[in-house]
């Protein structure tokens, strides 16, 4: 192996001054030696930098890089940190989220073996971990999918609403990257999904190491869940699985099976749209997904929901999905 290798760790971050230094540590524990850490702060509020100054020298070493920029989002502070590192490798982490210790040694012995050569990620298995008071509140809940190809990989994302294909989950190669269109910056709910189905749609091969090797924190306030979505946030996710839906029908990927498994996890989104209400949305929303239904194979299930709606209104509709999640769960 070449002992040259530098592997970059990108941290956007926005007011998580709290969890921020837990992060960064994960990263400066790295097993791998030779690591650049840049930290982009999207305009926080919190004393985010005024304590970046107070660790840097001190906690930090001084070459950890810090920058600052406008409120952007998440997206934008991803790119800015993917424009300026200079390593083999490129490990994206949310400011939240944690890495083992052994991660990136672990993925890079992997891509830096010759017969994964033209590999272009390699992804692992996380944690998904509630925290409360700075501390984890139980073992938590093994995230994440494992695939022999990128095609396969590629449809058991389109069948996941999260946690499929975390943030950190894959280390990538700089080189492929940079080559290619980066993190969407005018969409919210699952731009981490969409940017790296994107990438994979263009992937000739992957990695897989069958271990979990960071962490997503769960903690309040940090993640907005289905339970707390408002109509500004649905029609986020929407237009999301619009354009993984036409990235994959682009790349020639849209198959029966990828249609049934991205038509499964519809079915929430589509629910949460009946519990909005709002009519508009709700029209649109059919109509795109009557016409999924139809090509490659006709899906009665979808269809039958969507007639149901029309027939017997939305009330009726969201009573019977109520009542066969319950009868799942029990």
């Amino acid at each position: 192996m070449r002992h040259t290798v530098v592997g970059s760790i990108v941290i956007p971050t926005y007011n998580r001054r709290t969890l921020l230094s837990e992060a960064v540590a994960s990263c400066l524990n790295q097993t791998w030696g030779r690591l650049e850490v840049i930290i982009v702060d999207d305009g926080s509020t919190d004393g985010t930098e005024q304590l970046v100054t107070r660790l840097l020298g001190v906690t930090w070493p001084r070459d950890l890089r810090y920058v600052r920029q406008e409120n952007q989002g998440a997206s934008a502070a991803r790119n800015h940190g993917l424009s300026i590192a200079r390593g083999d490798y490129i490990q994206f982490l949310d400011s939240d989220d944690l890495l083992d210790r052994t991660k990136l040694a672990r993925q890079i012995e992997v891509l830096e073996r010759p017969e994964n050569r033209e590999a272009a990620c390699c992804s692992c298995y996380g944690r998904l971990e509630e925290w409360v008071d700075g501390a984890a509140a139980g073992p938590g809940t093994r995230i994440g999918v494992p695939a022999a190809t990128p095609e396969e990989l590629v449809r058991k994302l389109c069948s996941r609403g999260v946690h499929g294909m975390a943030t950190p989950a894959p280390l990538w190669r700089r080189e492929f990257l940079v080559q290619r269109p980066g993190w969407k910056e005018d969409i919210g709910l699952g731009d981490d999904l969409e940017y790296y189905v994107r990438l994979l749609v263009d992937v000739r091969r992957i990695c897989f190491i069958d271990e979990p090797l960071f962490v997503v924190r769960e903690h309040g306030g940090s993640r907005l869940s289905t339970d707390r979505m408002t109509e500004a946030s649905l029609m986020s996710l929407i237009r999301t699985r619009r354009l993984i839906c036409e990235v994959v029908q682009r790349a020639g990927h849209w198959d029966a099976q990828t249609q049934q498994a991205f038509l499964g996890t519809m079915r929430t989104t589509y629910a949460n749209a009946l519990e909005i209400g709002n009519p508009t949305a709700i029209r649109d929303l059919e109509s795109w997904l009557w016409s999924l239904a139809s090509t490659p194979k006709r899906r009665h299930g979808i269809r039958s929901l969507i007639l149901s709606r029309q027939l017997l209104g939305r009330k009726f509709l969201l009573a019977a999905h109520r009542l066969a999640k319950s009868r799942r769960a029990s």
